[in-house]
């Protein structure tokens, strides 16, 4: 299940997690659109990957804090430090391989 963040209260959660993804999107990105549903379908393959989404439009500090650039950004965290970025659509093969990559 991917978790919305709305806030950046909300945020924290990612900052405490072991490890977490976090998708950084907008409504107007067509490649966001195109990721969605292999986000969704790595997520309810795999429930121990946790996958958390951030609209930059909502919450334009979080996606200038963490670089974000081009979109759709995904950045892992471990234990609230950033490990490793991805920008850009991709195959869900190949968001799987990064979203598991330790």
């Amino acid at each position: 299940m991917i978790k919305v963040i709305n806030t950046e209260e909300e945020f924290e959660e990612v900052l405490k997690e072991e490890r977490a993804i976090v998708d950084f999107n907008a409504e107007w990105c067509s490649f966001c659109k195109i990721m969605e549903p292999i986000i969704e379908n790595v997520s309810k393959k795999h429930k121990d990957v946790k996958i958390y989404s951030v609209n930059v439009d909502n919450l334009p500090s979080l996606a200038e804090e963490y670089g974000v650039r081009f979109l759709p950004n995904f950045v892992i965290f471990e234990n609230g430090k950033v490990t490793d970025s991805k920008s850009g659509g991709m195959e869900e093969e190949e968001f799987l391989e990064f979203a598991l990559k330790k």
